[in-house]
């Protein structure tokens, strides 16, 4: 299973923030903040982080091997903060308001 404060790629990610991780069914999945250099902008990126009892299951998506994020639409930003807990919710959305760049 990949650690998702880890996971770089794209390539010049950086995880501000894992808003949430869950397990379902021995998976593990996450929601983050993750700054996106292409857009220049923190956006909400999520992934399956693997099997927590595989430590060379590196999750999907990947791209050339390595564990990458999913980027979702902004349009669709706050809906999926509001899935997670309202507390980390609220915290996460001042990030994204913020638009803090690196």
């Amino acid at each position: 299973m990949v650690d998702p404060n880890k996971v770089e790629h794209p390539q010049g990610t950086e995880v501000k923030k894992v808003i949430c991780t869950c397990t379902y069914q021995g998976y593990s999945f996450s929601i983050a903040i993750v700054y996106d250099p292409e857009s220049k902008r923190n956006r909400i990126g999520m992934r399956w982080n693997g099997d927590r009892d595989n430590n060379n299951d590196k999750g999907y998506p990947t791209a050339r091997g390595y564990p990458v994020w999913f980027f979702v639409p902004k349009d669709l930003e706050e809906d999926i903060l509001n899935i997670a807990t309202k507390k980390e919710a609220l915290e996460a959305l001042k990030i994204l308001r913020s638009q803090n760049e690196i």
